[in-house]
């Protein structure tokens, strides 16, 4: 497998990769976790539903029309300047996988949350900009740990550690950092150069339990490898730029 970098491969941030990588990454670090974590506890793939903006490429199917009907029953204007009908435009949007380790048994505790933050999610003021941090701020005030993943070098900086707290933005890369409830006041967090191999983070459980540890490089060579990256990506071409 050859990637042409140690870690993160810059050319994965191209749209056109990316989803499918992303989809990828995340049924890996699943795989990585269920392969590690205590018999009691399981790694599960969820999805949410983000709404894209109108610069996205999913196109919707179709167009929905109420129509305004007269007392007559014909289709047409009931009252003065009001309209025959609403168009309703469709919604845009796609399916974002992220993990949630649950305890086992129906339907489980949800001790931690794994999220693998992608474009729409750092593009500020977009809904799924405030969907991610309406569902951020409800965790930071919950009982559930968070480990935030970020292999994106543009778009607006989202991980719940402050950043100000962190060393100049020049100094690195690409993040990962780590809510673990209830401490609402430290992030441990691990920062990652372009030249660097991705880092083993851990995940914490239960009281009482010790941390699991998850593979990030481990994970990502698997989805690298899967996915056929190796020889979709054209090195001939510059990579994304940050």
């Amino acid at each position: 497998m050859e990637t042409h970098y140690p870690g993160m491969n810059p050319y994965l941030e191209h749209p056109f990769y990316w989803h499918g990588f992303h989809t990828g990454l995340i049924a890996c670090i699943g795989e990585e976790l269920n392969a590690h974590l205590p018999d009691t506890y399981v790694a599960r793939i969820e999805q949410r539903l983000v709404i894209l903006g109108d610069d996205s490429q999913i196109m919707a199917d179709g167009t929905v029309t109420e129509y305004v009907r007269r007392s007559d029953g014909s289709d047409a204007v009931a009252e003065r300047a009001e309209p025959s009908g609403i168009a309703y435009r469709p919604s845009y949007g796609e399916y974002e996988r992220f993990i949630e380790i649950r305890t086992i048994g129906k339907p489980g505790r949800v001790v931690a949350v794994i999220e693998v933050l992608s474009p729409s999610n750092k593009a500020t003021g977009t809904q799924s900009w405030k969907d991610y941090r309406q569902k951020q701020q409800s965790l930071l005030c919950s009982d559930t740990h968070l480990l935030e993943i970020d292999l994106l070098r543009f778009g607006a900086y989202m991980n719940a550690a402050p950043i100000q707290a962190l060393p100049p933005h020049d100094q690195w890369d690409y993040l990962a950092s780590l809510y673990r409830a209830p401490d609402r006041f430290h992030f441990p967090y691990w920062l990652i150069k372009l030249t660097d191999r991705l880092p083993e983070v851990r995940v914490p459980l239960l009281e009482g339990d010790d941390d699991a540890f998850l593979d990030l490089q481990a994970a990502f060579d698997h989805a690298f490898r899967a996915g056929r990256y190796a020889q979709m990506i054209d090195y001939s071409e510059p990579p994304p730029a940050a």
